[in-house]
């Protein structure tokens, strides 16, 4: 469940935020709930060109 939530809420939220609610202490671990793939890459690179 905790890992749901994470993932969830990293793509909402920025790693900061997720750091706090999971009471982590370095954003490195916070991070790896931060699973980017190539497409969402994509549309956030396409996004700036607009």
């Amino acid at each position: 469940m905790r890992d749901f939530f994470a993932k969830e809420y990293a793509k909402r939220n920025p790693v900061y935020g997720l750091m706090r609610q999971l009471s982590h202490t370095s954003n490195n671990t916070s991070a790896l709930y931060l699973n980017t793939t190539e497409v969402q890459a994509q549309k956030a690179i396409d996004a700036l060109d607009d």
